[in-house]
């Protein structure tokens, strides 16, 4: 036997074999033989790999050339897209339109809803396959319902929707404006489920949805500034501009010839009045389905609402300031800390100025009475609310100085609380208990003040003709410290 090594230029690839059947010694002719077969066997083995290899290497170069017109492919289709949508949004076809194209490139229903539940547009057929809940025409702070119970992702997820028969899962692509989500897309099935053009043209989508809304965001803002500067103009009641800002308002679309009710609200100054985008999609929300349309904006540091009526009931108004106190709570509809005050109804320009100082006063003083979340009228006043609704002062603080001065100057005089006392003990009924509780005091103490009061004042707290004068007059004194803030 002999063993020929097939040799390449860098390895030794076998060997070649040689047997006889009897003992044989290989003579050099016979071995120069046999070395020269084993170099054409190297050779051929050699030709064979390289062939499989260069058969892989065209394989692979085929996969990666049609991997790479298939990406070219899904990279024109999803530039295509993205003109088709600049293009509709240039056209002024704004959220409905690119809604109804990023459904067709999809072939799936798409809804499109703000941060706060508003639904923005549906395409046509996602009434009949998105949830009831993504769907619904009504705002999801107007329903006090809402289904997204985290809303801390802030990129695309599968969101399990509840209502009343099924749970169902859709997919939620947030649109970003910066790092703020101020709309939502929804679409149904599983990320999963998507094809990357898919994925492509919703991205696509929202960043055009984006811009659009920026540019609906600065045309409401813009709207809430000029309907603001009618609004201030208007409640400052100069004469000679008063007319101007009518004729100004009815370009608006507002008719402040008919029947108004003022809604006017005290936001909490500690936390602050929402930014203006805020302010100016929730007016907008609001007022987007009213007919005539209201007058919506901040005078003075109070939201301000010239909300029209159809009858001189102020009824339609009291839901309407539930909604706008609701609104800028944020979520749901339960009572905020807000007061409200309505007055109305009223019928002419110059009755505004008086109609929003009333309502100023009347919130200043319950707010001083440690009233909050509650909506007044001038009947739930009283006399309180007459009162503020008399234009020349003077008598009055003549009126109230007559109780309200002796204690005043004592108290000042002595370090006392005579005034703060009377002004418990006549909203307790006179209960010392009660006073003395609310104050953090002895009764005794209650009782001794009591005595000093009567004696500064000259009179007996016994007497129910007393008791009445005593708290109109300190009525009257609410009614000035709400005028003079």
């Amino acid at each position: 036997m002999i063993s020929v090594p097939l040799v390449t230029s860098d390895e030794i690839v076998g060997t070649l074999n040689c047997y006889t059947r009897h003992e044989h010694k290989f003579g050099a002719a016979e071995v120069a033989l046999l070395t020269m077969l084993a170099d054409q066997a190297a050779i051929a083995i050699i030709t064979s790999r390289l062939r499989a290899d260069q058969a892989r290497t065209i394989t692979d170069l085929n996969s990666l050339n049609e991997s790479l017109e298939a990406q070219y492919e899904l990279q024109r289709k999803a530039a295509s897209f993205h003109d088709k949508l600049t293009a509709l949004a240039l056209d002024g076809g704004g959220v409905p339109a690119i809604t109804d194209a990023l459904s067709d490139a999809l072939i799936r229903p798409v809804a499109i809803r703000s941060v706060a539940g508003s639904l923005l547009h549906v395409s046509d057929d996602a009434n009949r396959q998105l949830p009831e809940a993504v769907v619904v025409e009504s705002d999801w702070l107007e329903r006090g319902v809402f289904p997204i119970t985290d809303d801390s992702t802030t990129g695309p997820s599968d969101v399990s929707l509840t209502d009343q028969k099924t749970t169902q899962t859709a997919i939620r692509v947030p649109v970003l404006l910066k790092e703020e989500v101020v709309a939502w897309i929804w679409t149904t099935g599983r990320l999963t489920d998507l094809r990357p053009f898919d994925r492509q043209a919703i991205q696509h989508t929202a960043t055009v949805l984006a811009l659009e809304l920026l540019r609906e965001r600065s045309t409401a803002e813009a709207e809430w500034r000029d309907a603001g500067e009618i609004l201030s103009g208007l409640l400052l009641g100069l004469p000679h501009e008063t007319r101007a800002f009518v004729a100004q308002a009815a370009r608006f679309g507002l008719d402040l010839s008919k029947l108004h009710a003022v809604v006017v609200i005290r936001c909490d100054l500690v936390r602050g009045l929402p930014s203006l985008h805020q302010l100016s999609a929730t007016f907008q929300r609001i007022a987007r389905s009213r007919t005539p349309k209201p007058l919506l904006g901040i005078h003075d540091g109070y939201v301000v609402a010239l909300w029209p009526l159809t009858s001189p009931s102020l009824d339609e108004a009291q839901g309407i300031s539930h909604e706008i106190r609701s609104s800028l709570a944020g979520r749901g509809s339960e009572a905020t800390e807000e007061l409200t005050a309505i007055i109305g109804p009223v019928t002419y320009a110059a009755e505004y100025p008086e109609a929003f100082t009333t309502a100023r006063g009347a919130l200043e003083i319950a707010a001083m009475n440690g009233l909050e979340g509650q909506t007044l009228t001038l009947h739930d006043l009283g006399i309180t609310g007459l009162l503020l609704q008399v234009p020349n002062t003077s008598a009055l603080k003549i009126y109230t100085d007559e109780i309200t001065t002796p204690l005043r100057e004592y108290d000042q005089a002595h370090g006392t609380s005579l005034l703060q006392t009377l002004r418990i003990l006549m909203r307790h009924d006179l209960d010392v208990r009660a006073t003395a509780e609310e104050m953090v005091i002895h009764k005794n103490t209650v009782l001794q003040r009591r005595k000093r009061i009567e004696e500064l004042l000259s009179l007996s707290m016994g007497r129910i003709s007393t008791l009445a004068h005593i708290s109109n007059a300190l009525k009257v004194e609410e009614v000035l410290r709400a005028g003079s803030r």
